[in-house]
């Protein structure tokens, strides 16, 4: 899908990683995550101008400064200025540091 094809859209429902890297910073939509597991989360890393809503039992990392709607059983660590609204049974992790944190991804401490 082009650039231009994302104004057009009010929602987007991404399957992968590479779909979601692919909207613009400034898609002003809604983008639900559909894919993520422990050991390959969504990861969002951009700060979209419309609500990032994770879907059930997706497994996403919120970097940098995302906003997400964690929904129906889906499973969100916030990092950084990164942050989470949960619903539902959706548990939310939240790391306030960003690189020597411990990160449940890896397994544990991971501080240097």
């Amino acid at each position: 899908m082009s650039t231009s094809n994302y104004a057009e859209l009010l929602k987007i429902t991404v399957k992968s990683q590479k779909e979601l890297d692919r909207i613009p910073d400034d898609y002003a939509g809604k983008i639900f995550i559909g894919f993520g597991d422990p050991l390959s989360p969504a990861i969002v890393e951009k700060s979209y101008k419309g609500l990032v809503v994770a879907l059930g039992f997706s497994d996403v990392i919120a970097r940098n400064n995302s906003t997400i709607l964690a929904r129906a059983d889906s499973f969100v660590v916030a990092w950084g200025n990164s942050s989470v609204h949960r619903l539902g049974n959706s548990p939310v992790v939240t790391c306030g540091c960003f690189v020597g944190c411990d990160d449940p991804w890896l397994g544990g401490d991971h501080h240097a």
